[in-house]
């Protein structure tokens, strides 16, 4: 059984550590990769529909507290389903109805690269830069499946690097926190305070994201503005304005 022990969240970055009792090495196991053709755009609107339900659902579980919050669903769903296709059993089955998984491993690894590959394309567009990345490092001791780094490496664009928690848990702290900051360009750094040396395996997401507005604010147009809070109490705060037509979406919600 895998045992969730520790998940951090920051602004772009995901980290997930886990430590995994009850079972050996061997249980993580997936098909074998097969010549597949690319994602169908049924697949695509599936992995997008089950990411936008996975996202409401954490926004609901982290926002108890009614206070702001900013967060990557993407890149938490992403990063666990690195393992969920590697996962087996009841471990799966709890993954999917989380995730919001309801397609075949065969699909969903594909419809991941696909909009991977889709994510990465708009970097065409000129002061835009859009970039995510992905990574395991599995504890040197534990053995993973040779299948399962090819699958993560073709359809997550990830990496994998052994490290040595057990002996050396500082020295594999500051090798994660450094990609971590190499791919948020120095945005996020030090990330992981610390790690357990139990820990058998760390998942990381990172995203990176710069681009101007697409109708800039003036900023002589920035001015002091009553927000209302919740608690129907009032505050004032730093407001952008600016006047055009704009398109929106409305809902029963």
């Amino acid at each position: 059984m895998i045992n969730f022990n520790k998940i951090a969240l920051c602004t772009g970055c995901l980290v997930t550590l886990f430590t995994l009792s009850g079972c050996s090495a061997e249980a993580v196991q997936q098909e074998s990769i097969k010549e597949m053709p690319t994602s169908s755009g049924s697949d695509m609107h599936n992995i997008a529909r089950a990411n936008n339900g996975f996202a409401f659902d954490m926004y609901h579980q982290l926002n108890k507290n009614n206070q702001n919050l900013f967060f990557s669903p993407l890149s938490i769903s992403e990063a666990l389903a690195m393992t969920y296709v590697g996962a087996g059993g009841k471990t799966k089955s709890e993954m999917a109805a989380v995730l919001h998984f309801k397609m075949s491993d065969y699909h969903l690894k594909y419809a991941f690269k696909g909009l991977d590959s889709q994510l990465k394309s708009f970097n065409r567009a000129e002061d835009y830069t859009l970039r995510t990345a992905n990574a395991i490092w599995p504890e040197k001791s534990f053995s993973i499946k040779k299948s399962f780094a090819d699958d993560v490496k073709m359809y997550f664009s990830s990496k994998s690097s052994a490290m040595d928690y057990k002996n050396n848990a500082g020295g594999a702290k500051n090798s994660i926190n450094n990609w971590i900051a190499k791919q948020t360009n120095n945005r996020i750094l030090n990330i992981i305070p610390s790690i357990d040396p139990s820990t058998k395996l760390i998942l990381t997401n990172a995203v990176y994201f710069k681009a101007k507005w697409l109708h800039e604010f003036p900023q002589k147009e920035t001015d002091k503005k009553t927000f209302y809070l919740q608690n129907a109490t009032e505050t004032q705060v730093d407001m952008m304005h600016q006047s055009m037509y704009f398109k929106y979406a409305e809902g029963s919600d």
